[in-house]
């Protein structure tokens, strides 16, 4: 069984994806990782949906550091708006929040 969300949620998610692949520049073929990011503290991070269905569309999910260690979370509202997502650069979440 699957989960859904707001499309504007998913957008946000989606130009968010897009940013990350755009700037892991740790990979050969010039293409990045989409839940791979430089944090604010210049330590990677990688971060993942929880799939947990939520009645008003949101999405939220975890923040993990290369150590596989628990990093943070982060929550996407239904409107598209990024209310917490913890190591994000700003210039990411002004992209993915662009629209």
């Amino acid at each position: 069984m699957g989960w859904s969300c707001t499309k504007a949620a998913c957008n946000t998610m989606d130009r968010l994806s897009d940013w990350c692949a755009e700037h892991d520049n740790d990979r050969p073929d010039g293409h990045g990782a989409e839940n791979v990011f430089l944090g604010t503290n210049k330590c990677h991070y990688f971060w993942d949906h929880d799939g947990v269905e939520h009645n008003d569309g949101k999405i939220t999910g975890k923040i993990h550091a290369f150590n596989g260690l628990e990093a943070g979370v982060f929550q996407i509202e239904n409107d598209g708006r990024i209310s917490r997502f913890d190591h994000l650069p700003p210039e990411a979440r002004q992209a993915a929040q662009a629209t």
